[in-house]
């Protein structure tokens, strides 16, 4: 009996903590490609199991590793930098906004798409 009390115990431990962020996922992120609010972000630290792709290739044949595509609204107060690195959740949709953006998207952007949000510390 206290085996099976031990077992119920730690299974619902191990339910309770994987329950924690859900849906939220927090990553540090290197913008390396941005046009007209769509970007290229490569995932620096905090991938936590979602799918990238493995590598992407700029129009200057530069080679970034463990990439997705986002879209930075260009009307934010804060619009990063090619280059600057910062973090970002993934959301379940993007963002209200009414800024007009064109619709070009930077060369052979991967398919591999994330709606976020850029956050200034990752206890959200």
């Amino acid at each position: 009996m206290k085996k099976l009390s031990i077992a119920l115990a730690f299974i619902a431990l191990v339910s309770l903590s994987s329950c924690e962020n859900e849906g939220e996922t927090c990553l540090e992120v290197k913008i390396v490609a941005e046009l007209c609010g769509n970007a290229v972000v490569q995932v620096v630290s905090g991938n936590a199991g979602i799918p990238v792709t493995e590598s992407w290739t700029d129009h200057n044949n530069v080679t970034y590793d463990n990439v997705f595509s986002t879209f930075l609204d260009p009307c934010d107060s804060y619009l990063p930098a090619r280059g600057e690195t910062v973090l970002m959740k993934i959301t379940k949709e993007r963002k209200e906004t009414d800024c007009a953006v064109c619709l070009a998207l930077p060369a052979n952007s991967p398919k591999q798409f994330y709606y976020t949000e850029i956050v200034t510390d990752c206890g959200m």
